[in-house]
């Protein structure tokens, strides 16, 4: 993705499409130490192309940063797709406030009932000086998810067993 600002920016792939060599030493880096890869704000057909160049080399933990954010806008299809390879969501409460307004809180919901939630891990992206601390946030956040018909447990495993798992803590 090309953002204003951002033109002298690292590429992750090749002129004819393939991964950069240095792209793949940072993946196989990434698997060796047993890190985990978040895909940043590429486009979904790049989110696409790395995840499943990844899982090809052996790499197992993979976030998709924000799918949801205007800027990257995935189709829920691919986001079904890839949670099936077991990529995961990092899903930021942000969309939903009047900075963003990507999605109202019951379209976040909804997103995560369709794609679901054990590929799913809670963040606010919170932190800039316009919106709530982080952990006001992810406390507000966790209300309107329970208040949406998650249960205490499902909020519980996005918010921190889902990273947890990656983290292997």
């Amino acid at each position: 993705m090309h953002l204003p600002g951002y033109e002298t920016a690292v590429h992750v792939f090749d002129a004819d499409g393939s991964l950069t060599r240095d792209t793949e030493a940072v993946i196989e880096i990434v698997r060796d130490r047993g890190m985990v890869l978040a895909t940043g704000h590429l486009r979904p057909d790049e989110v696409d192309r790395l995840t499943a160049r990844a899982i090809e080399m052996g790499l197992r933990k993979i976030i998709s940063t924000h799918p949801d954010l205007p800027a990257i806008s995935m189709p829920v299809e691919l986001q079904k797709r890839l949670a099936e390879r077991g990529i995961f969501f990092e899903r930021t409460f942000n969309v939903s406030s009047p900075r963003h307004n990507a999605l109202t809180v019951a379209g976040l919901a909804a997103r995560i009932r369709d794609v679901g939630y054990a590929q799913t891990i809670m963040a606010t992206d919170f932190g800039q000086p316009d919106s709530p601390l982080p952990a006001d946030g992810l406390e507000s956040y966790a209300e309107v998810m329970l208040a949406s018909g998650f249960s205490a447990d499902e909020v519980r495993r996005m918010v921190s067993e889902n990273a947890r798992g990656l983290l292997d803590v």
